[in-house]
């Protein structure tokens, strides 16, 4: 019915705005969020400071409103803001109930012949009418007050600092006031957008730390499109690629490059991905040194040149191609690819909904060999170039050079030069995060983040009697090549040597692609 369709909807529009994840931790905030939804022409406010305003406000209103008491309202807005910029200033996530109850003097004055333990005990009847009330306050066991959630006394803090023109400055360097001032930003962005958008740009501007430039970048990033000024985008977009591309720190190009994602990164060019040459000539293919037999012998293999991906492919190009019907378009698939796809009834990569996996800049993962050729197929439609997946051959020359180096940056292992299981990222990573584990033609990404699919066949002993010029794979299989390892896999399967296969229908969260270009 209306009721279940309502939910599904709601659902999905939670899931897809990760702000209103903390509303669904208890039932009191889950009721305020559904009547919100319902009542606010159901749909969720892209900027989270816009959602917590308003959820706010309607509880409030809806618990507070008095017709003889028009001021009430506001009057505890004000309390619970006052309270939350005095525990955020003390860096405390709960306070004495007492000590509370204190900060309701602002707005509710003793009166004139008032005694003084009388004021006391009506400040406490009313702190005891308002924290069960207002769904914002927990007491705990210990009778001590918190918030429901420490995002509420973030949000409420900066709400009193935007209301008494709080210099921000000062709680930049203090990682405690990072959320805070998130939403202050946010906060002002939708009533003064010029305002907002001058104070990211004076953060994009401080020399240091890198963090401040990285709390502009994201302040911004939680304006709507429509409130971020260009010149600031620009500034931003272009502190942020350096940060990915300098020697900063993991935690802070993982970041900038997530942020980067989110407000156009310049790199992804879905009609003219970014390419590499590979000049024609020999390179040292296969590993005598390793224990595995499939990579012997280690002999030298001639390829004429080809053209590979500098990136991986990302999320935002595969959603192009969804968009554009290339899961409806028999034409793109090979006809076992096809055939798998009706009855697996495959509509778009797994775990395209999921934030964690779906950045716009992220590689996309949880697709088959299938899926991988049908946008290549897409692609070279669309431009008239033609597009494929790389051989297992032109994957190794690109990936190690001439010279037969073990990694893409050179013989030895270092656990900083890419993702896998070592640097401890933990997912996949935003493209060229690592730029010194770039491969001798210019290849991001080539050891670790994602499994790349080749376009051969595997066979264990094919080394051993591949040609030695333009080797193409066995003839036939049952598995796909894939190279490169993943940020689940330990530095023995991101050498450049390493081979691994996996039936063509295979999808999981740490294998993608990369295109390779003919001439």
């Amino acid at each position: 019915g209306v009721g279940e369709s309502n939910a599904t909807d709601m659902i999905k529009d939670i899931q897809q705005h990760e702000h209103a994840a903390i509303f669904t931790e208890n039932p009191l905030l889950l009721t305020a969020l559904c009547i919100f939804y319902l009542v606010g022409g159901k749909r969720i406010p892209d900027q989270r400071a816009d959602l917590y305003d308003r959820i706010v406000g309607n509880l409030l209103y809806r618990r507070f409103h008095d017709p003889g008491d028009k001021d009430k309202v506001n009057r505890v807005r004000e309390f619970l803001m006052l309270l939350a910029f005095n525990m955020q200033t003390n860096h405390v996530k709960s306070i004495e109930a007492c000590d509370a109850a204190g900060f309701l003097k602002q707005k509710y004055p003793q009166n004139q012949n008032e005694p003084p333990p009388d004021y006391k005990k009506r400040l406490e009847a009313l702190f005891d009418e308002i924290e069960p009330m207002c769904g914002l306050l927990n007491r705990l066991a210990s009778g001590e007050i918190e918030f429901t959630h420490l995002t509420f006394q973030e949000f409420l803090a900066a709400n009193h600092m935007l209301d008494r023109d709080i210099d921000y400055k000062k709680y930049l360097e203090d990682s405690w006031w990072k959320e805070t001032i998130l939403l202050y930003t946010g906060l002002m962005n939708l009533s003064m957008k010029k305002r907002s958008n001058d104070m990211v740009g004076d953060m994009l501007k401080m020399k240091a730390p890198l963090r401040i430039q990285l709390l502009g970048a994201e302040a911004l990033r939680d304006f709507q499109p429509s409130k971020r000024e260009g010149p600031v985008v620009e500034l931003a977009i272009k502190k942020l690629l350096t940060i990915i591309q300098a020697d900063a720190e993991l935690r802070e190009r993982f970041d900038a490059g997530e942020i980067l994602g989110a407000l156009g990164d310049p790199r992804i060019n879905v009609l003219s991905p970014p390419m590499v040459l590979v000049e024609s000539g020999e390179f040292i293919r296969g590993s005598d040194e390793s224990d595995e037999d499939d990579e012997k012998p280690e002999r030298r293999i001639y390829l004429d040149k080809f053209m590979i991906g500098k990136y991986l492919v990302t999320n935002q190009e595969f959603k192009v191609f969804i968009e554009d019907g290339g899961y409806d378009n028999k034409e793109l698939w090979a006809p076992e690819g096809w055939q798998w796809r009706k009855k697996e009834n495959i509509v778009e990569p797994g775990l395209w909904h999921d934030r964690k996996w779906n950045g716009p800049n992220f590689p996309v993962v949880v697709i088959s060999w299938y899926e991988a050729c049908a946008y290549a197929e897409w692609l070279s439609r669309k431009t008239g170039d033609r597009y494929v997946l790389p051989s297992e051959a032109q994957w190794e020359k690109a990936a190690r050079g001439s010279e037969g180096f073990s990694y893409p940056w050179g013989k030895k292992w270092k656990e900083d030069h890419c993702n896998s299981v070592e640097c401890g990222v933990g997912r996949t990573s935003p493209i060229g995060m690592f730029p010194k584990g770039e491969s001798p033609y210019g290849c991001m990404d080539m050891a670790g983040n994602v499994w790349e699919w080749c376009a051969d066949w595997y066979e264990k002993d094919y080394y051993k009697k591949s040609p030695d010029q333009n080797p193409q794979g066995p003839g036939d299989g049952s598995d796909r090549v894939v190279r490169g390892g993943g940020w689940f896999n330990a530095r023995w399967y991101c050498r450049a040597a390493c081979r691994n296969a996996r039936r063509p229908a295979f999808r999981f969260y740490y294998y993608g692609f990369r295109l390779a270009r003919l001439f």
